[in-house]
């Protein structure tokens, strides 16, 4: 259902970006950045694209709708509901575009599934900005509770070898080395 030119177009843009954030991790200039990962960038690059597909693709173009929240998904490990909000509304913004621009260029065609897709977009975005949002949360303070368990660890396995009063190795840690000598 998508012409070959815009098949052909699309695909040397997305292989050109990520020949282009490949050579930013390469040479270290990612670094530079808040988020080294640049993974909003990358996500917001994948939605700007699909969109251009997506303009060209006709029929499909219900179809490729689906796949704004698979560019979404690239970014819910690593980035806030605030951030994955600006990214639906980037998709948004980009699709409502796309349907102005097809509208524009074909009068005829159905606006009232072109409106239904768009709604369904617009409930369905913020949405999983906000539940990309919650998992991100859940993942942040699951990563802090292991980083206070570790520490917790390292003080019982302290405590279970020093003397609290005096800081001196106890009996238990005196029989260990002895027997890791032996």
């Amino acid at each position: 259902l998508l012409p070959w030119r815009a098949a052909l177009e699309g695909t040397a843009g997305i292989v050109t970006l990520a020949l282009a954030f490949y050579a930013l991790f390469r040479s270290g200039l990612n670094r530079r950045f808040s988020d080294p990962s640049l993974t909003a960038e990358q996500a917001a690059a994948a939605v700007i694209f699909l969109a251009y597909i997506s303009y060209h693709a006709g029929p499909a173009r219900g179809a490729l709708a689906l796949f704004y929240p698979v560019a979404m998904l690239f970014g819910v490990a690593r980035l806030n509901a605030g951030r994955l909000m600006v990214l639906a509304l980037l998709a948004l913004g980009a699709h409502g575009a796309v349907l102005q621009l097809s509208y524009m260029r074909n009068p005829a065609m159905d606006a009232r599934a072109a409106l239904t897709e768009f709604a369904v977009l617009m409930i369905v975005l913020p949405w999983f900005a906000v539940m990309g949002g919650y998992v991100n949360g859940l993942r942040e303070r699951l990563a802090e509770s292991n980083r206070g368990l570790a520490r917790a660890l390292e003080r019982i396995e302290e405590i279970a070898v020093r003397d609290e009063l005096t800081g001196m190795h106890n009996r238990r840690y005196a029989m260990e080395a002895l027997a890791r000598e032996r």
